[in-house]
């Protein structure tokens, strides 16, 4: 994405660099080294809203309100996403507040600590 109206870097779940300002409701990718994942959010059936998660323009899984988390065991939500090492994807959701499920918070700081290393970039989108 060109033009970012914001970009974060994490690496080892600290912030490198940050520079703009976020909007949740604007799509967004989530890269880690050659994988990017680009997220939409959009209606679904009203008043629920989703994420839609893609890689490679193919449609991996969608994140359903209001904890935007996989409704699967939590040992299963790297075969559920489908991409190798998928837990970056759910760690950046959890940096910009978008998933507040605190298990899920708490599983993920205890066992996936090396997959805080990625970068989320947002195109300016008017």
């Amino acid at each position: 994405m060109s033009n970012a109206q914001y970009t974060v870097t994490i690496k080892n779940g600290e912030t490198i660099n940050e520079t703009g300002v976020f909007f949740p409701g604007t799509p967004f990718q989530i890269s880690q080294g050659e994988t990017i994942i680009d997220v939409i959010f959009e209606p679904k059936n009203q008043p629920d809203v989703v994420y839609k998660l893609k890689h490679n323009n193919k449609e991996i899984l969608q994140l359903a309100h209001n904890d935007y988390v996989p409704k699967c065991p939590l040992a299963e939500v790297s075969s559920a996403i489908g991409v190798p090492n998928p837990w970056f994807i759910m760690a950046a959701f959890v940096f910009l507040k978008i998933t507040p499920e605190k298990a899920f918070i708490k599983y993920l700081d205890e066992h996936h600590q090396a997959d805080k290393n990625y970068t989320i970039t947002q195109a300016f989108f008017y």
